[in-house]
C-alpha cells in the first residue's frame, strides 16, 4: 500500500521565501561589489594617470630649462648640439666671468649644472631611469658633473652634449618646456672649414704660406703670387680688386723656365706686374700677362707701367756695372744705361731701387755725408737730374743673409709715394707729394711691413715671444707724415683679459694697419678659435673679439684637432685679405674697414 506524501503547510512557504530573498540579496551584495571594485580601480587608474603626467610635466619642464640655459633657442634642423654650444663657448671664452651672462651670481654656462641635475632626479624620481644603464638621467648627471667645473666655458663638453640631445630626442621631449632662462652669450657666426669649402679656394689643397709672395712695395692693388711644386696650377698670380680676386696660371714662357718666381718690382694698377725668374731675375723677367721677357739680369728693382713701357735695374755679373734697362712697349729695343753717380754706393743691393716712376739710390757724397737722392725715370735716353731728398743720419745695418730684402723700398696710393729707407738701429721715411720730395723723417725701430693709405703711411709689425710665452708677442706700429712719426705698441696679454690659454697658438699672430687702425688676428690658443681686434692703437685693448674662424669645425661636427695650418694678413687702403692654410685648402678672407668679413670670392681664368 502506497504512503500518502506529507500535505504541504505555512512552514513550507516561509523557507522558500527566505531562500528567495537571500538570492535576491547574494545578487545586490556581488553587483554593489562588483560596482564598489570597479570605482576603487578607476579611482586608481586616474591617480596613476594623474601621476605620470605629473611626472612628465616636470621631466618636460626640466629639460626645456636646461636646454634653454645651454644653447637658448632650440636647435635647427640638422644642427647639432655641440656645434652650437661651441659657438657660445668662443663668445664666452673672451668675457670675464662677470660679464658671461651672469644670473644670480652664477655665469654659463655653470648656472646650467643644477639644471642638469634636476632633469637627472626627474627622470630618476618618474621611473625614467634604470641603474647601471647609460640613459638619460646617466648623461644629464654626467653633464651636470662638467658643467659644475669652473672650465666648463672652454672645455670641451661635446660627449655629454651629443648623449644627452639624443635620449632627448628619443624620448620626444620638448626644448620649449620648463621656465624661461637667462640668456646665453650671443651666438657668432664664424667661418669654419666647411663654410669656406663650399667657396672657391686658392687652392684645393693646403701649403705652406711661405710659398705665397705678394708686392715688395704696395700700391693700390695687392697681387698674390703662388711659387708651390705641389700645387697643379701652380706658378699663379692673382690680382685682387674691390670684392674679389682673379688668378691666372703664368705664361708658358714664364712656368718653363722651370725656375722659381718672385715679384720684386713695381707697378701701375693697370699694369701686369713683372714676374722675376731665377735669381732675382737672372733666368729672365717677364710680364706677368704676356709671358714677354724684358730682360734677363740680376735684378735691384723694376717697374711695369700701363703704357707698356717696362723698366730694370740690376747688376751686370760679366762687368761688374749697374745698369738700367728700359724698353717703351713689347716691340721696342732695349736701352741700356750705365749708371755712374757722383757718390759712392757701396753695396748696390742695399742701397739701389727702383719704386715706379723714379730711381732711388743711397750713397755718401764727397763731402763724408750720407744721403738719398732720386732720380726720374723717363722715357727719353737719360734719367731725370738727382734730387738730394735729404740726410740720412744712420748708415744700413744687414745680416748678409740671401734672403734678406733690399733696403730701400716704398709704397704708393693715388695722392703720395713713399720711400722707406733701413738703416742701423732706426729707419727714415720721405713723401713725394705733388711732385715735391719731404725730408726724410726718423721712424723709431725698423722691421715691420709698409703700407700706404691717403697721405700717411704705417709700418706695422709682430714680434713673437717664443712658444712658452706667446702672450708676450707685441704688436708694433709706426705711424708717420711729412711732420714725423708716432709710435705705438700692444702687447697681447692687454688683449686677453688675463686668460692666457688664449695666447696665439705656435705663434700664429698677425697684424696690419687697416685704413688708419690697428688689425690684429690670431689663432687664440687650442680651444679660442681665430679672433680678431680691430681699433686705433690706444683703443684696442678695449674693443671687442671678433671671431673669424672656428678652426675646430669640420664636416658640421666639433673636431678635436685644428684645421688651421698657417695664415698671413694683407692690406690696402679700405680692406684687409687674410689667407688661411686649411684641411678644406688654402682661402682669402675680406675685412673691411668696418670690421665685416666674407671670404674673398675667386674667379680662376679659363
Amino acid at each position: 500500500m502506497a504512503e500518502n506524501p506529507e500535505p504541504e503547510g505555512p512552514e513550507s512557504d516561509t523557507m522558500e521565501a527566505l531562500a528567495r530573498d537571500r538570492g535576491r540579496r547574494t545578487r545586490r551584495l556581488a553587483l554593489f561589489g562588483g560596482v564598489f571594485a570597479l570605482a576603487v580601480g578607476g579611482g586608481l587608474f586616474g591617480l596613476t594617470r594623474y601621476q605620470e603626467a605629473q611626472s612628465t610635466a616636470h621631466i618636460e619642464g626640466a629639460w626645456g630649462a636646461l636646454s634653454r640655459c645651454l644653447v637658448g633657442k632650440p636647435l635647427d634642423a640638422g644642427e647639432r648640439v655641440d656645434t652650437r654650444f661651441r659657438a657660445l663657448q668662443l663668445t664666452a671664452m673672451a668675457l670675464p666671468e662677470p660679464q658671461r651672462a651672469p644670473a644670480g651670481g652664477h655665469a654659463w654656462p655653470g648656472r646650467c649644472a643644477s639644471l642638469s641635475y634636476a632633469l637627472s632626479e626627474a627622470l630618476k624620481d618618474g621611473g625614467k631611469a634604470a641603474k647601471g644603464e647609460k640613459d638619460l638621467a646617466f648623461w644629464a648627471e654626467a653633464l651636470a658633473k662638467q658643467l659644475k667645473e669652473g672650465t666648463s666655458f672652454t672645455a670641451d663638453l661635446g660627449e655629454n652634449l651629443t648623449h644627452t640631445w639624443e635620449e632627448a630626442d628619443k624620448a620626444r621631449l620638448p626644448a620649449t618646456a620648463g621656465p624661461e632662462q637667462p640668456p646665453t652669450p650671443a651666438l657668432p657666426h664664424p667661418l669654419d672649414a666647411d663654410s669656406l669649402a663650399r667657396g672657391t679656394p686658392l687652392t684645393k689643397a693646403p701649403f705652406s704660406l711661405k710659398s705665397l709672395y705678394t708686392d715688395l712695395h704696395p700700391n693700390q692693388k695687392l697681387h698674390f703670387l703662388v711659387d708651390e711644386k705641389s700645387i697643379p696650377q701652380s706658378p699663379f698670380l692673382c690680382t685682387i680688386t674691390g670684392q674679389k680676386a682673379q688668378c691666372a696660371t703664368l705664361p708658358k714662357a714664364i712656368t718653363d723656365t722651370h725656375q722659381g718666381v718672385r715679384l720684386l718690382g713695381t707697378a701701375d694698377d693697370e699694369a701686369a706686374p713683372l714676374i722675376f725668374a731665377g735669381k732675382r731675375g737672372n733666368a729672365g723677367v717677364y710680364r706677368a700677362d704676356t709671358g714677354e721677357q724684358v730682360d734677363r739680369i740680376f735684378s735691384y728693382g723694376g717697374h711695369a707701367a700701363k703704357d707698356g713701357f717696362s723698366a730694370l735695374l740690376g747688376w751686370n755679373e760679366s762687368d761688374e756695372e749697374l745698369r738700367l734697362i728700359r724698353k717703351a712697349s713689347s716691340d721696342a729695343k732695349k736701352d741700356t744705361t750705365l749708371l755712374k753717380p757722383d757718390f759712392r754706393i757701396g753695396n748696390y743691393y742695399y742701397n739701389a731701387q727702383v719704386l715706379w716712376d723714379h730711381v732711388l739710390l743711397r750713397g755718401v757724397t764727397k763731402s763724408n755725408s750720407r744721403r738719398l737722392f732720386a732720380q726720374s725715370l723717363t722715357r727719353g735716353d737719360k734719367l731725370g737730374e738727382p734730387v738730394d731728398v735729404g740726410e740720412l743720419s744712420e748708415a744700413g745695418l744687414h745680416d748678409g743673409g740671401p734672403d734678406e730684402p733690399p733696403h730701400i723700398s716704398g709704397c704708393r696710393t693715388a695722392e703720395i709715394m713713399v720711400v722707406r729707407v733701413k738703416g742701423y738701429d732706426n729707419e727714415f721715411v720721405s713723401f713725394l707729394v705733388n711732385g715735391k720730395w719731404s725730408t726724410p723723417v726718423l721712424v723709431p725701430a725698423t722691421g715691420g711691413t709698409l703700407s700706404c693709405r691717403k697721405a700717411d703711411a704705417a709700418i706695422t709689425g709682430v714680434y713673437p715671444s717664443g712658444q712658452d710665452s706667446a702672450w708676450k708677442t707685441t704688436v708694433e706700429q709706426r705711424r708717420c707724415t711729412t711732420a714725423g712719426c708716432t709710435y705705438d705698441e700692444i702687447r697681447m696679454e692687454q688683449l686677453l683679459s688675463g686668460q692666457l690659454e688664449f695666447s696665439p697658438k705656435e705663434s700664429r699672430a698677425v697684424a696690419a694697419d687697416l685704413d688708419g687702425k690697428m688689425l690684429v688676428v690670431w689663432s687664440a690658443g687650442d680651444r679660442g678659435g681665430v679672433r680678431m681686434r680691430l681699433g686705433a692703437a690706444d683703443q684696442i685693448a678695449k674693443a671687442e673679439d671678433v671671431i673669424v674662424f672656428d678652426d675646430l669645425v669640420k664636416d658640421g661636427k666639433v673636431q678635436s684637432l685644428s684645421t688651421l695650418f698657417d695664415m698671413r694678413i694683407f692690406s690696402r687702403e679700405g680692406y684687409a685679405i687674410l689667407v688661411m692654410s686649411t684641411v678644406s685648402g688654402v682661402h682669402a678672407v675680406r675685412i673691411a674697414a668696418d670690421g665685416k668679413f666674407a671670404p674673398l670670392a675667386i674667379e680662376w681664368a679659363r
